[in-house]
């Protein structure tokens, strides 16, 4: 049955995102979000389905005024400067594709606090906000210096100096037990556990009574009838209007 349903997952996307030539889908989405929408009704329509947490297809939106897209530079030569990748690759500094459109001598692309402008904007059809950043923030490092990083975090890669060590506490996040700490000579031990939590905090006595109190008065099953803006179910959907209708004219 998982498999099944894996293989319909991996069928659901839309021919121009599969392939090894093919664009990141966040990039695709961006550039034209109607060819992934039925892709993302199908997918919708399967968390239904088998019973998993449903999320909202079409959202509900509340404003008439165009949201803010972001542009980066490769939208930028594909959509506005019409270039190949080849083309763009070629060029350097990517900030020479930027000066074809925009004046970057101008007074919203200058440095300031140390950040500078990297290649993002966004825009909603009338205004700009240009994005400025650090030059060193967010820097991918190499794979070397990133498992340098990760051995620096385990105790096993430190024992030469904590036998040097005249005191030290090791502190243990477990499952059970939210903090293990043992002294060096394994004498003194501090645990506080998930159990103490839930006594101390009383979530799990007030959990308890929430749950009752749901079965007791019905409440559960009142709100395994409410329909819901999130189905892919037609008549589900047109239930959900009509009870939207029904409650905003009492509310009135």
């Amino acid at each position: 049955m998982e498999q099944e349903l894996l293989n319909d997952i991996l069928t659901i996307l839309t021919p121009v995102a599969v392939g090894a030539d093919a664009e990141p889908v966040a990039y695709l989405v961006t550039v034209d979000a109607m060819v992934f929408f039925p892709a993302y009704c199908r997918l919708s329509r399967h968390y239904e389905y088998q019973g998993y947490f449903q999320f909202q297809v079409i959202p509900l939106r509340s404003s008439l005024g165009q949201s803010h897209q972001r542009i980066d530079t490769t939208i930028l030569y594909q959509h506005i400067l019409q270039i190949t990748r080849a083309a763009a690759e070629s060029v350097a500094d990517k900030s020479e594709l930027w000066e074809r459109v925009f004046r970057l001598n101008g007074k919203a692309f200058r440095s300031r606090g140390g950040m500078v402008f990297d290649g993002m904007i966004s825009t909603n059809g009338t205004d700009v906000s240009v994005y400025l950043k650090h030059p060193n923030a967010h820097r991918r490092g190499s794979t070397r210096k990133s498992k340098a990083e990760v051995k620096q975090m385990y105790i096993d890669n430190h024992l030469q100096e904590l036998r040097s060590t005249p005191n030290i506490v090791a502190i243990d996040p477990n499952k059970r037990d939210i903090l293990y700490c043992q002294g060096r000579n394994n004498n003194n031990n501090l645990r506080y556990t998930s159990n103490q939590r839930a006594n101390e905090t009383g979530s799990r006595h007030y959990r308890k009574q929430r749950e009752a109190l749901r079965s007791s008065h019905g409440i559960d099953v009142i709100e395994s009838r409410i329909p819901t803006h999130k189905t892919m179910d037609l008549q589900g959907y047109c239930r959900y209007l009509i009870y939207r209708s029904a409650t905003t004219v009492s509310r009135t």
